[in-house]
Order: C-alpha cells, then structure tokens, then sequence
C-alpha cells in the first residue's frame, strides 16, 4: 500500500487535531491511504493530554491575553507546547503496527530518535512518552488507535520561547530550561533537514507519494474542529 506524504502546514490547533481524527476515520474506512503529515500549529498553542486537568497544567487567563490557544487531544500523555517545531502525526491502518500500543509506541519513538541521529543529536527513548538528549526533553510523542486505525503524534522542538512557556503554565524559565531543550541549540539542522530525517526514518523504504489532504477529508476535519475548538471539550476535565 503506497503511503502519502504531506509536507509541513499551517493549521490552528483544533484543525490540526480535527485533521488527525478525520484521517482515522477514513483510513479505517479504507478511504484515505496511510499518511504521514507534517504540520505546524498557528498560532502556538499548548495541547493537552486526553486525561489531564486543564487548570494542572496551563493558566487559561494569561493565554488568552498572549494569543496562545489550548485544546484537549484524543491521545493521552502529557502537556506540551506547540511554537516553533516540527510537529508530525502517522495515520495509518492498525494492523501495520504492533497490536499493543506500547509496542508501537516504543517502534516510533525509536525512528524518531534515529531520525534525530541522522542530523547529529544524540537522543534516546527512555520511559512512556520521552525522548530526551541528556536529561531535557527534545519532543514530545503519542498514540491511540481509533477504529482500526493508528494515530501516532509527536513533534520536535526546533526552538523554545522559554518566558512564554512559563508564563502560559505558571513556571518559571529557570525550571523550563531545566526540563526542556530544542534541536537549535543542538544542531545546525534547519526545519526542512529535521523533516527530511523523520520521513526518511518513519517510511524508510515503503512505497510513497507526496499528496495533499482532499476535499472529503477537509470537510470532515472542519466538522470535528469544531469540538476540538469548544469548551465543553477542551474544559471536560
């Protein structure tokens, strides 16, 4: 099965969340082939894990004076902000994955640390959901199986607004800086030379074509970003 590959666009956070859960549904469905898409988030935003508490994790007042947006994934694990990075998600039939999602999980966040490797940064893949060089974070990963089908999101720091972040969460630089680091302080490896590396890692040798997102699937990701966009979603925890 021949897998498409989208390059870096620009949605809002709902969209881009609307998009990820359209692809699944019309992958399981056989509609859509198994896609690789890269994206970035504008404006930036902080999206949270399916199961977290909104006020643990951001201060929603000050986000809304900034112009930073936040929304509630489907897929669990942790806060992460989303600025300057190149974020990816893989949608793709289950049964070309392992049937365990920690499994797979484990499978995809060891190409991305291969696909680090490739533009010299030593990273590796420790616990549930970490990728990190040194001590620091330098991504974030996660996944859920929806339908059939498998949704494996995640993103590579390229740079942090260190002053943002804390004030968005109610931290500080000093423990930002702490917990986090970015592939510009690094690498030389520029957006496009980390994009290159993950889609060379990610589908390696597989059968590929570069495509866009089609009208169908559009319109059906404009109706779910609707949720993604609502309170009652977003505020549900």
């Amino acid at each position: 099965m021949k897998w498409r590959i989208i390059s870096r666009e620009l949605h809002t956070g709902s969209m881009n969340l609307g998009i990820d859960e359209a692809l699944a549904a019309m992958v399981a469905a056989e509609k859509s082939p198994p896609t690789l898409r890269f994206y970035t988030w504008n404006p930036p935003g902080i999206s949270l894990g399916y199961f977290q508490k909104l006020r643990d994790c951001l201060k929603a007042e000050k986000c809304n004076k900034m112009g930073i947006d936040y929304v509630r994934r489907m897929s669990g694990g942790s806060d992460v902000f989303h600025g300057t990075e190149v974020a990816y998600s893989i949608v793709a039939p289950g049964y070309m994955f392992p049937k365990y999602a920690e499994d797979a999980f484990m499978l995809l966040c060891k190409q991305t640390v291969s696909a680090l490797a490739a533009v010299k940064i030593n990273a590796e893949y420790r616990h549930i959901d970490q990728i990190l060089c040194g001590e620091k974070r330098v991504g974030w990963n996660a996944v859920t199986y929806r339908g059939g089908a498998i949704i494996f999101q995640g993103s590579i720091f390229h740079a942090l607004d260190y002053e943002s972040i804390a004030t968005a969460t109610g931290s500080t630089p000093a423990k930002i800086k702490e917990a986090l680091t970015c592939t510009k302080d690094l690498s030389s490896a520029s957006m496009n030379d980390i994009e290159s590396a993950l889609q060379d890692s990610f589908v390696g040798e597989k059968d590929t074509r570069n495509g866009t997102l089609t009208r169908d699937e559009v319109q059906k990701a404009e109706e779910l970003s609707e949720k993604y966009a609502s309170r009652e979603w977003t505020f549900s925890l």
